[in-house]
This record gives structure tokens, C-alpha cells and sequence, in this order.
């Protein structure tokens, strides 16, 4: 493989955990290889709002078989904006499946449901978050918390209240699927005195669906 189609093929894995491509890649493998390096890293950054920005460093390593280098991990930080003391930041390694904007959300506080292989048995979903307390594992990450997908069902939880976009297979699709991801989803809430948009986000931990009034103050429904 050439070192164009290896940069192809590393902006191919990017994209897959929601990077954009690397114009630069060509060029940089093109030193590595020249310096005969096992490894290398390079910055990228992503806006998902106004008030935060996504830094993040991208590991790359051989492959000692194939000569090829892959994408192995990236280690996160969210910036926001004017507010250095809430900064965050994590590694997240390739075999755990975590996008971009997953990583954005586990750092905002929410949680993502992903699903977990098992060798010879059955695949299962958990949701998972970040446990921000100071205590870290041996790479100076945080901890992770898990629950089963069976122990919060999203679905039936959702029907406990009045959200028009369960009514639609499309916009019950795309609920589903934002809230599993990890986003806030911008819902129609019918009201007695007429529809209203809510900012919306799963939350495993309290078993229950948070409400984020928008715009302005809304009572708690």
C-alpha cells in the first residue's frame, strides 16, 4: 500500500469515529516513514456548540505485521469557553467504539448506550458514563459506570410523558437514536395550552428523562 493509500485509509477509520479528514496525513506519513517511526500523533479540534470546543490528540501506530499504521486512540478535552475550571478531559481507545461527539456528551456529564460483544455469546447494550470524582485508574483517566439496557428502558420510560415525536416513526427513530448517542434532543412536548420545545437528555443514572426548559422557564412537567 502507498503512503497516499494509507493516509486514505487512516481518514477512512477517522471518519468512522466522526472525525473529519486530515488533509495533512499524506505529508505527515509521508515524514514518519521517512524517519522510520513507529508511532505518531496529531491535533484536531470540533465545535458542537458556541460554548465549548473538542481538542483532541490522535494516536496512530504500525502495525508490525502489516507495516501499516492505524488509528488506536485519542485523548479528548472539552473546553469551555471563558470557564477554564470546568474543563475535562479523557483517553478513549479504539476497541471501545466511542465517537467524537460520544466523547462530547460523556464529558458534558450525559450518557451513551453502546453495545457489547461478547466472544461465542450473545451481544448486550449498557449505558455508561463518566464518574468525575477524583479518583482515577492507572492512565490518569476517569472511571466509567455501567448499567445494563434491560435495567433502563428507554423506550417505555419515554412514554411516561406527553412527547409528540414518539408518534412518528422518523422522529421516533431519530429521538431514539440521538438519546442512545448521548445528545440533548430538542422535543415537542404537547401542553394543555399548545405544544412547547424542550431540550431533552436520557439519564440512566436517576432512571428517568431530564427536561432543560427552552426557550426561557417552563414548570417541571
Amino acid at each position: 500500500m502507498t503512503t497516499n493509500e494509507n493516509a486514505n485509509a487512516l481518514n477512512e477509520q477517522l471518519e468512522q469515529w466522526q472525525f473529519r479528514k486530515c488533509i495533512y496525513l499524506p505529508d505527515i506519513l509521508a515524514i514518519v516513514i521517512r524517519r522510520n517511526l513507529s508511532h505518531f500523533d496529531f491535533f484536531t479540534e470540533v465545535h458542537f456548540d458556541v460554548h465549548t470546543k473538542m481538542e483532541a490528540k490522535l494516536y496512530c501506530q504500525r502495525e508490525e505485521r502489516s507495516g501499516l499504521f492505524r488509528f488506536i486512540k485519542y485523548h479528548a478535552l472539552l473546553r469551555y469557553n471563558g470557564h477554564p475550571e470546568k474543563d475535562r478531559y479523557q483517553t478513549f481507545y479504539i476497541d471501545q467504539k466511542i465517537g467524537i461527539r460520544e466523547a462530547f456528551n460523556l464529558l458534558q456529564g450525559r450518557s451513551v448506550c453502546k453495545p457489547i460483544a461478547r466472544p461465542s455469546r450473545q451481544a448486550f447494550s449498557v449505558w455508561m458514563w463518566i464518574d468525575f470524582s477524583p479518583d482515577r485508574d492507572e492512565r490518569n483517566d476517569y472511571h466509567y459506570r455501567y448499567m445494563s439496557a434491560a435495567d433502563f428502558p428507554l423506550e417505555q420510560i419515554l412514554r411516561q410523558y406527553p412527547i409528540l415525536d414518539l408518534n412518528t416513526n422518523e422522529s421516533y427513530q431519530d429521538l431514539i437514536g440521538s438519546l442512545k448517542s448521548g445528545d440533548r434532543y430538542l422535543a415537542t412536548i404537547a401542553r394543555p395550552g399548545g405544544n412547547e420545545q424542550v431540550y431533552i437528555e436520557a439519564s440512566p443514572v436517576s432512571n428517568s428523562i431530564v427536561f432543560h426548559p427552552h426557550p426561557g422557564d417552563m414548570p417541571p412537567l
